[in-house]
């Protein structure tokens, strides 16, 4: 940390007050670029060009055809960036004269991939970060799953003042359930009956991968939230269409489950026993949690019940 904190000084401090301004600008990787580099910058260069209606050519070696340069992954790494003291999904970007550095952890696979394969099988993806939240410094927007959704601010020029951001995410885990089988949800169709499209969306979101169910999944189950709330509090759980109750999902939009919630996250951080935050069915938080986090992950579907209320 300390060395990332000196190059975040030496950066700015040769920084001038002079901003960057380019309508165009050439991407550059390194001849053999991770596949998370190649994939994160033909995502860039694609947002960009809708941008400015510019020309973002990507190349391994710099031309000086074009006045601004964005160096991604190993190639951004030469600027000096200590990145690999940067924790998983981690990035640096930095904008340094005529030119932009982006680059963080990446797993070193090369050859080209789609998102659908990095996104279940990549599992350091910094660099694609930092591009993305780069793109989101820049106004774009991705509200929802689908090109349809992408919101792409249209500019003439793009400018920037010199910088420095260094991202280390708090959350290590970042999940989001049946992203691979995105159009079994029944209101799917409103947004893509593409399966990619959704994974894409995920990734653009910084999801994390989900190879592994993150630990405390299905907290609603872990918890036994069936046995300790139930028969006292039934109208915490869903109401099924033939006006009963069903066990396995709490109704999320009630208050009650909201305050409950966060009365259990409270115990986990304050030292407490699960008992005395109402959970007796529960001895003791292991397995629950890991990394200092306290995972809510919601039972909310299933093969015959979308979990709605």
């Amino acid at each position: 940390m300390k060395k990332m904190l000196l190059a975040a000084l030496i950066f700015s401090g040769v920084f001038t007050a002079a901003a960057l301004e380019f309508s165009d600008a050439e991407i550059v990787l390194v001849p053999k670029a991770s596949i998370v580099a190649e994939s994160a910058a033909a995502d860039l260069q694609y947002h960009l060009q809708k941008m400015t209606g510019g020309k973002f050519p990507i190349v391994r070696k710099r031309s000086n055809n074009y006045a601004a340069a964005i160096y991604l992954g190993k190639a951004a790494r030469q600027a000096g960036m200590p990145v690999d003291k940067l924790k998983k999904d981690g990035f640096f970007r930095v904008v340094k004269g005529k030119n932009i550095y982006i680059a963080g952890n990446d797993d070193p696979q090369v050859g080209r991939r789609d998102f659908v394969y990095i996104y279940f099988f990549v599992q350091k993806r910094g660099t694609m970060h930092g591009v993305y939240d780069f793109l989101e410094s820049l106004g774009v927007l991705w509200p929802a799953p689908g090109t349809k959704y992408e919101y792409i601010p249209r500019k003439k020029s793009i400018k920037l003042a010199d910088s420095v951001k260094v991202d280390n995410p708090v959350f290590i885990e970042r999940g989001a359930t049946g992203i691979w089988n995105f159009k079994k949800f029944p209101d799917a169709g409103e947004y893509t009956k593409n399966p990619s499209e959704a994974v894409t969306w995920a990734m653009r979101l910084r999801i994390s991968n989900i190879r592994g169910i993150a630990t405390g999944s299905h907290s609603e189950q872990f918890l036994k939230l069936d046995k300790v709330w139930f028969k006292k509090y039934p109208e915490r759980f869903q109401k099924m269409k033939n006006g009963k109750r069903n066990p396995r999902y709490c109704c999320w939009s009630s208050p009650e489950v909201r305050e409950a919630w966060l009365a259990a996250a409270d115990g986990f951080f304050s030292g407490k026993k699960p008992s005395e935050v109402g959970l007796g069915r529960l001895k003791s938080w292991r397995g629950q949690n890991k990394n200092d986090e306290f995972l809510i992950d919601p039972m909310d579907h299933g093969a015959a019940n979308d979990g709605r209320c």
